[in-house]
């Protein structure tokens, strides 16, 4: 089944870097192993960033080279489609762990080059977490000056528009 998945990726991306597998496991019961998590092990908070968030960040710098503080730019329709499978989707009740995702996926807006979608992590959330993790735009993959960074600061993370989510059951 995860082989089809990535086979559809390589057909645009030889390389792969488009794809993205993460096998569900039978506890996830929220979010946090999608989108990230504070852990205070260390005795002081630091953000816990996920594979499928750098995924996400990935897709975005492929699919809006030009974004900045102000907005996304123009949209790169001819950007690759990153794919994301999550394996074995079935082994975790997804209305618990895939609801963030689900709710975001009904605001995406597509009109000719414009794209619009609800945060996933809202810009007040990583305000709220560079604050305790400063190395957050580093575990992402991005610089703090990066016009990419300073986009998701003003707007947040949302999905991208080159994002394709596909289960295996």
């Amino acid at each position: 089944k995860t082989r089809f998945v990535r086979k559809q990726a390589r057909e645009s991306d030889p390389s792969g870097d488009n794809y993205c597998p993460v096998p569900v496991r039978p506890d996830w019961h929220e979010p946090s192993d999608l989108l990230g998590y504070i852990s205070r092990l260390s005795g002081q908070d630091k953000y816990v960033t996920t594979d499928v968030l750098t995924f996400m960040v990935q897709a975005w710098r492929a699919a809006a080279p030009a974004a900045d503080k102000s907005g996304m730019g123009e949209i790169d329709l001819q950007s690759i489609p990153y794919w994301l499978c999550l394996d074995e989707m079935n082994l975790a009740p997804v209305e618990q762990y895939f609801s963030d995702y689900l709710s975001v996926l009904e605001s995406r807006e597509f009109s000719g080059s414009s794209y619009s979608c609800e945060a996933l992590l809202s810009s007040d959330t990583l305000k709220r977490l560079i604050d305790t993790d400063p190395a957050l735009p580093a575990n992402l993959g991005l610089d703090a000056s990066d016009g990419l960074w300073q986009f998701f600061l003003h707007h947040g993370i949302s999905l991208p528009p080159n994002l394709i989510v596909a289960g295996t059951v």
